[in-house]
C-alpha cells in the first residue's frame, strides 16, 4: 500500500454526502437559533434607558412586537 493511498480522505456516496449535508444543514440551522436566542434574551436583561439607547422598546422585544416589525420590514422591501 502506497503512502498516497493512505494519506487521503476515504471516498463516500452520493447518500452518504447529503445526508451529511443535511446533518450539517441543521445543526448550522440549530446554532443560528440559539445564538438569537441569546441576543433577545440579553436584549431582555437590559433596563427601559439602555433599550431606549440601542433603539428598542420593552414591547419591542415580546413575540407580538418581534412579528411586527418583520410584517413591517417586509412591507418596506
Amino acid at each position: 500500500m502506497s503512502q498516497s493511498s493512505v494519506m487521503e480522505a476515504p471516498r463516500t456516496s452520493a447518500a452518504a454526502r447529503t445526508g451529511r449535508n443535511g446533518l450539517s444543514t441543521l445543526v448550522c440551522s440549530m446554532e443560528t437559533w440559539f445564538i438569537r436566542r441569546q441576543g433577545w434574551q440579553d436584549l431582555n436583561s437590559l433596563g427601559d434607558h439602555l433599550l431606549r439607547d440601542v433603539g428598542f422598546s420593552r414591547e419591542d422585544l415580546s413575540p407580538e412586537g418581534r412579528r411586527a416589525k418583520l410584517r413591517a420590514a417586509n412591507l418596506h422591501d
